[in-house]
């Protein structure tokens, strides 16, 4: 749905719509949301900041309920930051997954990364 408003699909285009709307679903566990928030704060789309701890953050949690492209888009970031820029991605992750028990994964995937190893503490 928020890709619809970012876009004007079908209604008229609202970015701000459109970005909370995305952040509620990805805050719900819808994984396609969680990497749409990946990708917004990665690239700055639709007029968010730039923030790669951010997006590493919604890539694992993305890739904690079964999406291996975000797990893979988490690892090249991770190449792309500073290891106090990890340290606190890793601290966000962990903190978003304590605090939304009910959209955490109910299986971990096979070869889950970082985030899942956080989610199973």
């Amino acid at each position: 749905l928020g890709l619809l408003y970012e876009r004007g699909l079908g209604t008229p285009k609202d970015l701000a719509k459109a970005l909370d709307l995305t952040r509620r679903s990805a805050d719900g566990g819808y994984a396609p949301a969680m990497y749409n928030q990946g990708v917004i704060y990665e690239t700055g789309r639709p007029s968010a900041p730039i923030d790669l701890i951010e997006a590493y953050k919604w890539y694992s949690v993305a890739g904690a309920r079964g999406d291996e492209d975000a797990f893979d888009k988490a690892r090249t970031l991770a190449g792309q930051m500073k290891e106090d820029e990890i340290i606190e991605a890793k601290s966000r992750v962990r903190d978003w997954v304590l605090e939304h028990k009910k959209a955490a994964p109910p299986a971990p995937p096979k070869d889950s990364g970082d985030a899942l190893q956080e989610y199973n503490k």
